[in-house]
């Protein structure tokens, strides 16, 4: 019997306790999401990594955070359903604080701009649409 407090951790603890290894960043630079705690690398494969799920063993040629989020939300049939809540509420709250930032906001016209300034709206207004829209 080890007395390390880490053995009583449920699966959302124990992943949520090995989420600061991920803050540290991979060789790439880019600190891993926590989905990654719930999925085994199997290669790399040029610059993305094949994965299977640690549930279901379901693979994967890339590993795509989103993807694998939704997975252990809907998809997978062996995942406990607290872990899948977990997941769905993650998944939720991020589509809910959803906020159009610069970056998001892509120009794709070729309509003459000076014609569309008077009928363009504020960001305010954009970010209210785009809540109305996710919550529909």
């Amino acid at each position: 019997m080890s007395n390390n407090i880490d053995d009583n951790l449920n699966p959302i603890d124990d992943c949520l306790a090995s989420s600061s290894a991920n803050k540290k960043s991979n060789p790439e630079g880019q600190p891993r999401a926590e989905v990654w705690n719930s999925y085994t690398i199997d290669t790399k494969n040029r610059k993305y990594y094949s994965i299977r799920c640690q549930y279901c063993s379901k693979y994967w040629q890339r590993g795509i955070p989103f993807i694998m989020e939704s997975h252990l939300a809907n998809e997978c049939s062996n995942c406990s359903q607290e872990n899948q809540n977990y997941w769905q509420d993650k998944i939720n709250n991020r589509n809910n604080n959803y906020q159009r930032t610069s970056k998001t906001k892509t120009k794709h016209t070729t309509h003459d701009t000076n014609n569309l300034k008077s009928h363009s709206i504020n960001v305010n207004h954009q970010n209210s649409l785009d809540r109305a829209v996710l919550k529909a």
